[in-house]
């Protein structure tokens, strides 16, 4: 089937003539998203339409994650149309876009790796099946045990304490059955919770994965440190209640921007926001802000 020979000067004097909106002309003519914002263009350099429809066209490629023609119709716009109102913080959007969809590549590329701490599960405890979440998680940690923004899960979390946790979960594993997977994250991270306050650590902080993907309330909670204690009780509280997870399951960027340290706290400690997830795909881990030298004893 020979592909359909478009006349680009001829379409848009035929818009013209017609008074036909962007969405019309999309319903009446064959154009690719590279066309059609050419076509935009030219009918806004003619002031037919606003260069606000140009724009919106490749945002609408944004919202889709469809980033290959998100770049294509940028280049477009920046070749034929220079001075168009938004090019620059279109070009962000875009390059961001960019980055975060080649960051989330290499995520799904790594998740894909065995990991060694898995490995050491399923040998020491055969049989034992683990909620999907934590695995997810640990793959997390294996993942970002090493880079230079998470040395405290690469030194503690990895070495010392995920194993403990695992040991834990296979001894009361049957817990597990029925949770959703925020509930069976968050229940990953109370168990590491109550084991800090068992080996007398004070604080613990959130470690965001600071990356393109990190969504903007991770990135704002992130190096938030809180008492180990008053978490571990509000959560006893919870639990007795039947309320294990925050009302509101997720702070808004609203709810936390432009705060300072002391008022983050308080906020996140009255909603039940103080422990991961944050998100809908939330890879924050906590860690402790001081670690005692003696916990490492042990170590596999």
């Amino acid at each position: 089937m020979t592909k359909q020979r478009i006349n680009i000067e001829e379409i848009i004097r035929d818009i013209k003539k017609a008074k036909l909106n962007d969405l019309q002309m999309m319903d009446k003519y064959p154009l690719d998203h590279k066309q059609l914002v050419f076509v935009l263009g030219k009918l806004a350099d003619d002031k037919h339409i606003s260069f606000g429809r140009m724009i919106n066209a490749v945002k609408g490629c944004l919202t889709g994650s469809d980033i290959g023609t998100a770049e294509e119709c940028l280049a477009v716009i920046e070749k034929y149309f220079p001075k168009a109102s938004g090019v620059k913080t279109l070009k962000h959007r875009v390059e961001n876009a960019v980055d975060k969809k080649k960051s989330q590549d290499e995520f799904q590329r790594q998740m894909q790796k065995p990991s060694p701490i898995l490995k050491w599960f399923k040998s020491e405890y055969p049989g034992v099946t683990l909620h999907p979440e934590i695995e997810r998680m640990i793959k997390v940690t294996d993942i970002y045990s090493d880079t230079p923004n998470s040395h405290v899960i690469s030194i503690y979390q990895h070495l010392t304490e995920t194993p403990k946790r695992l040991t834990i979960i296979a001894k009361n594993n049957h817990l597990f059955s029925g949770l959703s997977k925020y509930e069976a994250n968050r229940m990953w991270h109370y168990i590491m919770l109550v084991t800090l306050a068992e080996n007398g650590i004070e604080t613990f902080f959130i470690v965001d994965v600071m990356d393109p993907m990190t969504c903007h309330v991770c990135g704002h909670i992130g190096f938030t440190h809180l008492p180990v204690k008053k978490v571990r009780d509000s959560i006893i509280k919870r639990v007795s209640s039947n309320s294990f997870l925050p009302k509101k399951l997720f702070p808004s960027v609203e709810d936390i921007d432009n705060m300072p340290p002391n008022e983050k706290v308080r906020v996140l400690m009255e909603n039940g926001w103080y422990l991961p997830p944050f998100c809908d795909n939330c890879r924050c881990q906590i860690a402790p802000t001081a670690v005692p030298v003696s916990y490492f004893a042990g170590a596999p």
